[in-house]
């Protein structure tokens, strides 16, 4: 599959190691682990990672993929289920698609698969995500995507911000909260939750920008509070950089799929990497539109 405009080059990916799977290209390197929830445990640009990996956390690590709302989750709310979040998925190489497929959790009735595919023309990597129900069910697709502490998230603001445990700021439609004290704790284990708008959030952090592209859904398709169609919630030694598509019902046996986009991109030395930076909102506007 090829999600350049146009026509691009397809990424074949290939199977590094017993249980890790990588899509390279360029100075980009992009792994999948699936022994433990077909979860992307690296994301790197010329040496720089953007995803958390397992040496900093044993178990809050990489980015995974749930459904949303977690106080649906049975028969507790945490830790998530093994089945979707950290059991071994079942891999599968398709021409230039990596594919993981998951066990049903029975207590929320679901299982997950993951179609993971790099565009090496755009630079662009396509996560395919399924939702596939087992029982009837009403649930927003949630991916929680762990990046390392220091760096500024900001994204375009639609209807409403709460900022929870973070302080923020908000100019030019922008909403931005710049980590570089990593002070921000939840002890109660709230966090940011807004409804963002253009459908891109971003995070600058050792002169890359990572940024996740997705269809913008209205403040009303959003998951029962305290989610957001953008969360933001710090940990020890990670952010959970989030994002959320719509809270839907799926029937007995249906399905329900959602995309994400990911880009990683070095940062100009032209571009100001700050709060409030008119210039790192055009260079983030001009990557989300390619």
């Amino acid at each position: 599959m090829s999600i350049a405009a146009g026509g691009g080059t397809g990424v074949v990916p290939t199977q590094t190691a017993t249980n890790t799977y990588q899509l390279a290209f360029g100075d980009v390197i992009f792994q999948v682990d699936a022994s433990t929830g077909g979860r992307v445990s690296k994301l790197s640009l010329s040496g720089t990672d953007m995803i958390v990996g397992p040496a900093t956390d044993p178990t809050t690590w990489g980015a995974v993929f749930w459904t949303s709302p977690r106080s649906a989750w049975t028969p507790q709310t945490w830790p998530p289920p093994a089945a979707i979040d950290n059991s071994a998925y079942t891999p599968m190489i398709s021409g230039s698609h990596l594919l993981m497929t998951g066990s049903a959790d029975t207590s929320i009735g679901v299982a997950m698969t993951k179609d993971y595919a790099a565009d090496a023309t755009s630079g662009w990597i396509t996560i395919n995500y399924t939702i596939n129900a087992k029982k009837a069910i009403k649930a927003a697709p949630w991916e929680v995507a762990r990046v390392p502490r220091g760096g500024l998230v900001f994204f375009p603001l639609g209807s409403s911000v709460t900022a929870g445990p973070l302080t923020i700021t908000q100019s030019g439609g922008m909403v931005w909260f710049d980590d570089a004290a990593k002070t921000a704790t939840s002890p109660d284990g709230s966090k940011l939750a807004a409804d963002g708008a253009m459908g891109w959030e971003a995070y600058a952090f050792g002169g890359v920008l990572f940024l996740k592209k997705f269809t913008d859904q209205p403040a009303s398709a959003q998951a029962p509070s305290p989610e957001g169609e953008i969360d933001i919630y710090p940990g020890a030694t990670w952010l959970e950089f989030e994002v959320q598509g719509a809270y839907t019902s799926i029937a007995m046996n249906g399905t329900l799929p959602w995309k994400v986009q990911w880009r990683v991109a070095k940062i100009p030395s032209s571009v100001t990497v700050a709060a409030g930076s008119a210039s790192l909102v055009t260079f983030a506007q001009q990557q989300a539109a390619m």
